[in-house]
């Protein structure tokens, strides 16, 4: 968990969405993947904020990599 929240986690302290109202920038929230669908899909300088759970996030992380480094050796192992 160390590297994933050094790099990737903002503190909880932080309010990103007050950083970037701050800059004048529109914020987004997207709670479903339609929403989401629709503040990628946007135009203009803008930040979509996507909250997940962190320990969910870091197991798909791991199990997406696994199958990855599975995929691979089966396909030099050929």
């Amino acid at each position: 968990h160390g590297a994933f929240e050094k790099l990737f986690c903002t503190p909880h302290a932080t309010k990103i969405e007050t950083i970037a109202e701050g800059f004048g920038l529109k914020v987004m929230t997207p709670t479903s993947l339609a929403e989401l669908t629709a503040a990628l899909a946007g135009s203009g300088t803008r930040v979509v904020v996507v909250r997940t759970d962190r320990h969910e996030n870091v197991s798909l992380h791991a199990s997406l990599n696994a199958d990855i480094v599975s995929a691979i050796d089966e396909t030099f192992r050929a």
